[in-house]
């Protein structure tokens, strides 16, 4: 049975779309100053990272293109790995006082629209089965977790911004044998069917399975940015999921170090003493006997 849509939330999805395409168009006509962008590598859920992670230069990415990744939401199946994709970087263009205005308002309206969206969805349906079936008949062409991705517009005063890794410290959770196995199955999705069998059979002989996520691993945006009026100088840490925009009056570049490799640390290690892989690239884990 069909869940009865609310003419006001089509009506909302709707003005979202005339918005982020009124942004864009606004966006794509003023003067490039300078635009540098990364593409960070996608992994699939329950595999494990590899020692060291690189984002790759996109120096042949067109503007329009990255402005687009930027502005709206990602499309399904659009990548590799059905997931969120992230880019790092930046896109930064000439822009008045006025101009840049605009474009913070419009970037207020955009977020303030998807929120509203994406809290209507979560109290029209509690159920995530029926919830997913809510957010594909609003959004059919698009990969839902990314509708709630803000505008990643900078201060216009934006003077440096520094890329780097966040590595938030997590811990080893236990899993029911229910959990473990969806979890394997979506892993050995592409895996030859005597290699899923075997690493099932792995699995299934171990007394417990438990998820290790140690570290949550993501790029993240060090701003620096100062207020026009007193000369304060501010410092901002932002998530990164797409190169992120700054309209500024000056045409002087602003300087960008880019995000660099990422180095696995001894933190995991110490955390994993006495576990041990189930199965070799996932993060499921079983305790590791005494000898």
């Amino acid at each position: 049975m069909e869940i009865d849509l609310d003419i006001d939330i089509e009506s909302t999805v709707m003005q979202l779309k005339e918005k982020e395409q009124k942004l864009y168009n606004f966006l794509i006509a003023l003067k490039l100053i300078q635009k540098h962008v990364q593409d960070v590598p996608q992994f699939q859920r329950g595999e494990a990272l590899p020692p060291t992670i690189h984002a790759k230069r996109l120096d042949s990415m067109p503007l329009h293109e990255a402005l687009r990744v930027s502005i709206e939401p990602q499309k399904v199946f659009e990548y590799p790995h059905n997931i969120p994709k992230r880019f790092a970087g930046l896109i930064q263009l000439e822009a008045n006082e006025k101009e840049y205005e605009q474009a913070q308002a419009l970037t207020h309206q955009i977020n303030e629209l998807r929120a509203t969206i994406v809290n209507y969805i979560a109290e029209k349906e509690t159920d995530y089965r029926k919830r997913a079936r809510l957010s594909q008949r609003l959004f059919p062409d698009t990969l839902y977790q990314t509708v709630n991705r803000k505008i990643p517009l900078l201060p216009d005063t934006s003077t440096r911004i520094d890329f780097s890794w966040c590595e938030q410290q997590k811990s080893v959770k236990k899993l029911s044998t229910e959990q473990a196995v969806s979890m394997l199955q979506r892993f050995d999705a592409n895996t030859p069917p005597w290699q899923a069998a075997k690493n099932m059979e792995r699995l299934m002989n171990s007394a417990s399975a438990y998820k290790v996520t140690n570290v949550r691993t993501h790029p993240q945006a060090i701003v620096k940015y100062y207020n026009e009026e007193t000369g304060e100088v501010f410092i901002e840490t932002r998530k990164v999921h797409s190169p992120m925009i700054a309209l500024v009056q000056s045409q002087r570049p602003i300087d960008v170090n880019p995000l660099p490799d990422f180095q696995e640390n001894d933190k995991k290690h110490l955390l994993l003493k006495g576990y041990k892989p189930i199965v070799e690239g996932t993060c499921l884990y079983c305790k590791d006997s005494p000898t």
